[in-house]
């Protein structure tokens, strides 16, 4: 079982804008306990797991009383659920609810920023909003973009401002990733983004605006760093400082001085029909040596950086590396690894360090703020003539769980402290290319 809102029978169809979507504090925890009830009777949940959710359940409803959540709270400390296996569905459920605790009262475990609260104030009209007059709305798609859970203000039955929650786990350390596809809704849309920007912010922007347009190319999936990076080395988007930047990030990778800007832009000008991520490179470069060289003194940087293959190739050098072919190929069960993937993830491990450094050139912080938190132009036209487009602005809910006590911890806030450091991330390693490029907030 998934344990998702739409399993509690939470979720009211795919229009946030639906007043009769909403549901009230009363109707969300009865119709969790109804599933909790009925799960544990029939095997379907285990007990430890129905008493962790209407915990959580219980600290975050804003109704409970102070003396009530630090019992709770206190519960958690001494380790009480202990090994209780934690679903990040759940978590969806959770930041609905405790947003409007967050917004009402300072309570250990939630952490909403003054400047948060001051512009939920101000949307409202008041400083003592009451908790009567909030509800909550869970869309039924698992991909809705960017709305996780959102909270809405009622004044009667008028629903008069919107929160939407974007959920991000960062339990492990490494918070869930944003795609471009939740920020833009098109190729064009980063690109006059930026063509909007001030001249001196719009020239921090280039890399930033080719990767977002090349990471919305549907076709290309999770090729896309490759073509990104040609548009990096090529485009006029991209400043001069760019391209040395992206060149530096490349040789801190062990890019070998043998291999220049030239003989790369040389190589990413062969592909134009989109190779799929298995293709092997001996194959689609038979007719272009140099580039085919190029290509496999890419690779074997990839080769030297992976435990499996390192030690099994050390005979592998720049100089013999093209005399290795899927023919001649004979390193036990390791996968020949000269494919077209594994050339495009080589760029992408350049993307990610080009911007993880800290205090890195390429930061996508200011895309995101701006594109995300702010007036997101992609969220607006689901509430243009509805509500106030000042509201319809996403709140990013950290959630932090203790793996030893199943405490949770809530941090809420429509913007990142202005020194943060917003880099690409993703799952994707040696011949197993599964996932995109995001950018980890």
């Amino acid at each position: 079982m998934a344990y998702d809102p739409g399993d509690f029978n939470l979720t009211s169809g795919n229009n946030p804008t639906n007043q009769s979507g909403y549901l009230t504090f009363d109707e969300i925890v009865s119709r969790i306990n109804l599933k909790l009830d009925s799960g544990v009777s029939n095997g379907e949940i285990s007990p430890q797991f129905s008493q962790w959710v209407k915990l959580n359940i219980e600290y975050f409803d804003p109704r409970t009383t102070v003396n009530k959540a630090t019992e709770i709270r206190n519960s958690w400390d001494r380790g009480t659920l202990t090994g209780v296996k934690k679903l990040s569905e759940m978590l969806e459920i959770f930041c609905g609810l405790a947003y409007v605790k967050a917004l009402i009262t300072s309570s250990s475990g939630l952490r909403c920023s003054s400047q948060e609260r001051n512009r939920v104030y101000e949307i409202l009209g008041t400083r003592n909003p009451s908790v009567s007059n909030f509800r909550v709305w869970f869309p039924d798609a698992k991909n809705y973009p960017i709305i996780d859970s959102q909270v809405g203000y009622f004044e009667g039955n008028n629903l008069v401002a919107v929160f939407p929650i974007s959920t991000k786990n960062i339990s492990s350390g490494k918070p869930n990733v944003i795609k471009f596809s939740d920020i833009f809704e098109n190729v064009k849309e980063p690109i006059e983004w930026k063509k909007n920007l001030p001249k001196k912010s719009s020239l921090k922007q280039g890399t930033q605006t080719v990767v977002a347009a090349q990471g919305l190319r549907k076709n290309q999936k999770m090729l896309y760093p490759l073509y990104a990076a040609k548009s990096i080395l090529e485009s006029r988007i991209t400043t001069q400082s760019d391209k040395n930047y992206f060149m530096s990030s490349m040789r801190q990778l062990g890019l070998p001085a043998t291999v220049n800007m030239q003989s790369i832009k040389s190589l990413l000008g062969k592909f134009g029909n989109n190779p799929k991520k298995d293709e092997i490179l001996d194959s689609l470069l038979r007719n272009n040596r140099n580039e085919l060289i190029t290509a496999k003194k890419i690779i074997l940087v990839l080769l030297r950086n992976s435990r499996n293959y390192k030690n099994p190739l050390a005979r592998i050098s720049d100089q013999n590396v093209i005399a290795f072919t899927e023919e001649t190929w004979n390193v036990g069960t390791l996968d020949y690894p000269f494919t077209f993937g594994n050339l495009s993830l080589f760029f992408e491990s350049a993307l990610s360090k080009n911007s993880v450094e800290k205090g890195g050139k390429t930061n996508y912080k200011k895309m995101v703020d701006a594109n995300y938190f702010g007036n997101n132009r992609a969220l607006a036209k689901k509430y243009t003539n509805h509500v106030p487009l000042g509201a319809a602005q996403p709140v990013l809910a950290k959630v932090r769980i203790n793996n030893s006590s199943g405490l949770i911890t809530l941090t809420y806030d429509t913007t990142s402290k202005s020194n943060s450091q917003y880099g690409l991330r993703s799952k994707n390693a040696m011949n197993r290319l599964t996932d995109t490029l995001g950018i980890a907030p």
